[in-house]
């Protein structure tokens, strides 16, 4: 379902942050997939390969989502060559973690049966809990970036501002939904950030940037010597 967005947002690849959100959605689309598959399936074995994919995907897509929010931000400053390695070797860490045999107990309790149409029944393991805490970091520097922008949006433009706001909130729905006692046997994380997700494509395909300054006009003013008089809007 992802699919298509991902090659949406790669056809405007020259827009600042579209390659990161098309990474996203490439993500988005293989966390999507194997929920599918696991899900699909009531052969332990086969559920808990996609079980491990899904995880890793998951917190993937969420670091990808952060990056996005600092290139359409205009903090791409923060995108050095050092943290976006980082952002590169933790699923690759995560992804050897998931194949050993000896780490399984620490990924998770894999249970003796398992019943199709959900992947609920497996008990974190330490590994796990690492992999939610990173996603869970992640989204959270996203979320607060686009709270930001959508503080210094909303009275420029209601276009932004909505794709601001629904990147901002729709990855922490699940857990409100979840306190509510809904969707407690599946997982719409995936759905929601695609919402998220279009909106931020759409968006910057039509005003190329999220941020209401333009960076070179920023930078100009945050290194000019001279003091400046600001009269007006």
């Amino acid at each position: 379902m992802s699919v298509p967005f991902a090659l949406f947002a790669w056809r405007y690849r020259e827009r600042i942050g579209s390659r990161a959100l098309a990474a996203f959605f490439a993500a988005l689309s293989l966390a999507q997939a194997s929920y599918a598959l696991g899900i699909g399936t009531a052969d332990v074995g086969t559920m808990f390969a996609w079980y491990r994919v899904y995880l890793l995907a998951l917190m993937t897509m969420s670091l990808l989502w952060a990056v996005v929010a600092l290139e359409v931000s205009g903090r791409d400053r923060w995108l050095t060559r050092y943290s976006v390695g980082l952002v590169g070797a933790i699923p690759a860490v995560a992804a050897v973690l998931f194949v050993l045999p000896w780490t399984v107990p620490y990924v998770a309790t894999v249970p003796d049966t398992v019943t199709a149409g959900s992947m609920a029944g497996f008990d974190p393991g330490v590994i796990r809990l690492g992999v939610g805490l990173v996603a869970l970091v992640a989204t959270l520097l996203a979320s607060g970036i686009y709270v930001r922008q959508f503080v210094r949006h909303r009275h420029i433009s209601r276009a932004k501002a909505v794709a601001i706001l629904t990147a901002a909130v729709s990855p922490w729905l699940n857990i409100v939904f979840l306190l509510l006692g809904y969707f407690r046997t599946h997982d719409i994380s995936g759905p929601l950030f695609l919402v998220s997700g279009g909106l931020l494509a759409v968006t910057l395909t039509r005003f190329e940037t999220l941020d209401p300054v333009p960076a070179a006009y920023e930078s100009v003013v945050e290194t000019m010597g001279n003091g400046v008089i600001v009269l007006d809007s």
